[in-house]
């Protein structure tokens, strides 16, 4: 989480670009293999860049790890907004 953390704090401070550097070098560690918050993390950094499709195909498989109704409500409008 603490890696994840600082992933976000690069794309605020340097912009989404060197967050998802930052979050590739997460992406294979075994804590985060399924951790939800990486792929929600991913298509956050790709919306903000205006990469809708690789932002909807993240939200998807952060969907697929969510299990609670408002988190999968959240995802499922941000994968209609990234349809649109």
């Amino acid at each position: 989480v603490f890696l994840l953390n600082r992933a976000v704090a690069v794309a605020m401070t340097n912009g989404a670009e060197a967050g998802l550097k930052e979050l590739d070098e997460l992406r294979e560690l075994p804590s985060m293999q399924n951790y939800y918050l990486l792929p929600a993390t991913y298509a956050e950094f790709h919306r903000r860049l205006g990469n809708q499709k690789e932002a909807e195909n993240f939200y998807r498989k952060t969907l697929d790890l969510v299990r609670t109704k408002p988190e999968r409500q959240f995802l499922l409008n941000r994968i209609a907004e990234m349809q649109n």
